[in-house]
């Protein structure tokens, strides 16, 4: 049996003859990820070891060399790419990394507890596309958790997204991966077991990609709720909350998250698998997160009976009016900007003005009704306003009364 001793992974040893350790970045339950320098070209790297603990386990060395070849099968910028596989002279083994600065997506939950609708979906957007290329090269990842996605400063300033860790990742090309996604460990199933989908817990031979769709439903309603739907107190109600429990809506927990983010959240924890949607799906709604922009929609309604001049009060007018209704038309166009609508009609010889009426409604509907008079009335009253606005009028037949509804949806 092969014997490695932890000690050995240590400050100032050269790996493979050509990098130095440095300092040890973190652990979990499979390896250890040390800093470490070329020792020809200075470059600094980042390997990740197996654990010396692990090392005589033969299912565990070929995790990390599925781990080499399911990363580099995937090409794609947001994906942490493996450039070389090494040995110890004890025979440990250890992937040679691009070293990152930054934090994992855990790390920054734990500090901020949730994120913005807006943040989520600049956070994930890139995780759903380096995923949706991972299932185009036949690879499944089986463990995304926020663990599994780091948070590292780009070039230009903004934050640069990155997947880690195929550990456990299954290559779909028939070819037997040595490592089974199912839960075979103490530590694997409280550490993965939260974001594992039903058939997953089940241990599924023919578990595919919608694993991943599960599991990044999962990140998606925690960062944008601050709660994992499936955590409880212990790894049984867990795998209780996962395949039998209800799971708390989205939308329930959280009423300002957008409804279409809301609905394809909860589809992605769908039990049924065939009902999850696919990552196009899940990257469209990502893209618009709150969905396409309410339009603005005009009701205009015309009696007609008498003549009519009125000046109608205009903010800056934003969205025109349905073809044939305007100015065109000989009608006026009126601001959706504009909270209310005044209109000042002049009143019949011998009578004062008729001073118009409006009524506003919780919907943002505003009526405004004035009582017809002659074209020779007096001129009506000017509006007060704090800046001039432009003016337009409406003309109608004699003795009309006119009726202009604002629908604002």
């Amino acid at each position: 049996m092969l014997e490695v001793i932890p000690e050995e992974l240590a400050p100032g040893l050269v790996a493979g003859d050509r990098f130095c350790l440095e300092r040890r970045l973190g652990a979990g339950g499979m390896g250890e990820v040390w800093a470490a320098r070329h020792v020809v070209t200075r470059k600094s790297v980042a390997l990740k070891f197996l654990k010396p603990s692990r090392a005589a386990d033969a299912r565990s060395r070929a995790r990390i060399v599925l781990e080499a070849r399911a990363a580099s099968a995937v090409q794609h910028p947001n994906v942490v790419q493996v450039h070389d596989v090494g040995e110890l002279e004890s025979g440990l083994p250890f992937l040679v990394m691009d070293l990152l600065e930054g934090e994992t997506l855990a790390a920054k939950l734990s500090r901020e507890h949730r994120l913005s609708v807006m943040e989520a979906a600049r956070t994930l957007l890139p995780v759903v596309d380096a995923v949706r290329a991972a299932h185009a090269a036949g690879v499944v990842h089986r463990d995304l958790k926020p663990e599994n996605v780091f948070l590292t400063p780009a070039d230009d300033g903004a934050t640069k997204v990155l997947v880690l860790d195929f550990g456990i990742a299954k290559l779909l090309d028939g070819v037997e991966e040595g490592a089974s996604g199912g839960l075979t460990a103490t530590g694997e199933v409280l550490g993965s077991s939260l974001y594992m989908a039903p058939e997953q817990i089940y241990a599924e031979s023919d578990v595919d990609g919608r694993v991943d769709v599960w599991a990044l439903g999962v990140i998606l309603y925690e960062v944008l709720s601050g709660t994992r739907p499936t955590q409880r107190a212990s790894s049984g109600q867990v795998l209780k909350a996962i395949t039998v429990d209800e799971i708390v809506p989205l939308a329930r927990l959280q009423p300002d998250v957008p409804a279409p983010l809301a609905r394809v959240v909860m589809k992605m924890l769908s039990r049924d698998r065939g009902a999850r949607p696919d990552l196009d799906a899940v990257a469209e709604v990502l893209t618009r997160p709150a969905g396409a922009p309410k339009r603005t929609r005009w009701v205009w309604g015309l009696v007609p009976s008498a003549a009519l001049v009125a000046s109608v009060v205009l903010g800056r007018q934003t969205t025109a009016p349905p073809a044939g209704v305007g100015p065109a038309a000989g009608r006026s166009a009126v601001s959706p900007s504009s909270p209310t609508l005044a209109m000042a009609p002049s009143a019949p010889s011998g009578e004062p003005p008729v001073v118009p009426t409006s009524a506003v409604g919780s919907t943002g509907r505003v009526l405004t009704t004035a009582r017809a008079a002659p074209s020779s009335a007096h001129a009506p009253p000017p509006v007060p306003s704090a800046s001039p606005l432009p003016q337009s009028s409406v003309a109608t037949p004699a003795g009309s009364n006119v009726v202009l509804t604002l629908d604002r949806k």
